[in-house]
């Protein structure tokens, strides 16, 4: 089981129902890097719109997925907008997020994306 709040994240492996405490893992990369990292993605795509925060965790919570093959569906992406999906402002403006969608995920397997030294939850 995976859980993830804003500020930490818990690995609990479970076999047959039960769950095994001394492989309990915890790992302080969560939701609030998550959101911190959407964000910047946006900036880089020429998001303007502030509170830039509040929009990278409602388009993180409701636009984001976690990718099967990272790699594949970066090299898919590039040149392409199959994965672009649009994300309407208050104001009625319409932006497209597109591999920002499955990006943003993937920093909880390879932290280094943003800078952050720690292992991923995989590991």
């Amino acid at each position: 089981i995976l859980e993830s709040g804003e500020g930490v994240t818990h690995v609990v492996p479970i076999y047959e129902g039960s769950n095994f405490p001394h492989a309990i893992q915890k790992s302080f990369l969560a939701g609030n890097d998550l959101t911190e990292y959407m964000a910047k993605m946006l900036t880089e795509s020429g998001f303007k719109n502030e509170p830039k925060s509040l929009f990278a965790r409602d388009i993180k919570e409701n636009l984001c997925y976690v990718a099967q093959d990272f790699e594949n569906s970066m090299a898919e992406a590039k040149g392409s907008n199959i994965y672009e999906k649009p994300y309407t402002l208050p104001d009625g403006e319409v932006f497209k997020v597109a591999s920002e969608r499955f990006r943003c995920p993937e920093l909880l397997f390879h932290p280094s994306l943003n800078g952050i030294e720690c292992e991923g939850i995989h590991r």
